[in-house]
């Protein structure tokens, strides 16, 4: 079996408070302070006797007022919700196939660590921030090319998104956020190609990779937190299996020099 191949693994997605959904809200204090004016008018009319017909025109101003509103607000709240939901699955489907690659080279990630770390809890799933932090910890990965492959294969992913697209749907400060957020991506992987051009040292680029890399994977933390999606990476069976053969096999090389 080949080594550096990647054995099929699980993604398990946990669906959390979805913050891009909250991004349409109606005017909440506008329509409570035209609900105060409307109930004062409608109490102003208890000042005044009900034979006249003042009273009469101010009720009717005060009720038909506060029914409006109501109604008003209540449209708001649906055409806010819809406009939400319009919100949510557009991000979604821009960033499908971008997530798909995304949860790959997380998994490829942990199975790297967990190969050289036999501490790694094979069957434990990893958000992206703990995933950050094994590969923080983890020193004895010497594979020059490493680095370089999972920060091209995200650099990849990220150059193939046109954030234009985002702000084609609105421009609200989380889509904005979002935008810029790719951009920076975008700028870090094309300044890296610039540095492999022009730096032949595998070793040289390897290490500038990790330091993108990291970088990244902070970018795309932001990302998933604006989007409210937390994504949590499991190894599967096979994967499980393969990493313990590794590191069985590992271990005889060992005792074989011994």
């Amino acid at each position: 079996m080949d080594k550096n191949k990647s054995p099929r693994f699980s993604i398990n997605k946990k669906r959390v408070h979805r913050t891009i959904s909250n991004t349409y809200k109606p005017n909440i204090v506008l329509y409570l302070l035209l609900l105060i004016v409307a109930i004062s008018i409608l109490l102003l009319a208890i000042l005044i006797p009900i034979d006249s017909k003042w009273f009469a025109i101010i009720s009717g101003v005060g009720c038909s007022g506060i029914a409006s509103i109501i109604v008003a607000w209540l449209i708001d709240i649906i055409n806010c919700n819809q406009k939400n939901s319009l919100n949510v699955s557009f991000i979604d489907k821009l960033f499908f196939d971008h997530d798909r690659i995304v949860e790959l080279e997380l998994a490829q990630i942990i199975e790297g660590v967990a190969k050289k770390n036999k501490s790694i809890n094979l069957n434990k799933v990893y958000t992206l921030l703990e995933i950050e932090s094994l590969l923080e910890a983890e020193s004895d990965i010497n594979d020059y090319s490493y680095y370089d492959i999972r920060y091209c294969n995200l650099g990849e992913a990220c150059k193939q998104l046109d954030e234009s697209i985002i702000l084609s749907n609105g421009y609200t400060d989380l889509q904005i956020d979002i935008f810029t957020l790719i951009q920076s991506c975008k700028q870090n992987y094309k300044a890296f190609q610039e540095i492999v051009r022009n730096l032949p040292n595998g070793k040289e680029i390897n290490t500038i990779a990790k330091s993108l890399l990291f970088t990244h994977l902070s970018f795309l933390e932001k990302i998933y937190e604006i989007r409210g999606n937390s994504i949590e990476i499991g190894l599967s069976q096979d994967a499980i299996r393969f990493v313990i053969a590794y590191r069985k096999a590992q271990q005889g090389e060992i005792n074989d020099q011994l």
